[in-house]
């Protein structure tokens, strides 16, 4: 279960209540809210409006510099490195981004 932050103690050291909230949820190997949050931040979308089926273009309405930028944000954060042809189609579902995020870390460990 992924850690509520305490935004009382240690936020400061932070850059945003995102960047706090993904570094309790990666301390927890959480790939999944990470990624959602991510995707919240980048979109301004509604953490409630995101499931593991909705696609990033056709449900989300990312467009490519969108996707650029969730997938630099995803390395910065995660640690990993996403080859431009990791993924078959930009139209994912959060879903297999997740799981593709969890294989490519679990590659580098």
């Amino acid at each position: 279960m992924a850690r509520t932050p305490d935004f009382q103690s240690g936020y400061q050291q932070f850059e945003s209540a995102t960047e706090y909230y993904v570094y309790f949820n990666l301390i927890d190997m959480n790939y999944s809210n990470v990624i959602k949050e991510i995707i919240v931040d980048k979109l301004g979308v509604n953490y409630s409006d995101i499931n593991d089926n909705s696609k990033l273009v056709s449900d989300l309405g990312c467009d490519s510099l969108d996707i650029v930028e969730i997938e630099m944000e995803i390395e910065r954060v995660c640690g990993i490195r996403i080859d431009d042809d990791y993924y078959p189609h930009d139209d994912i579902t959060i879903g297999a981004l997740i799981e593709g995020v969890k294989k490519l870390a679990d590659e580098k460990c």
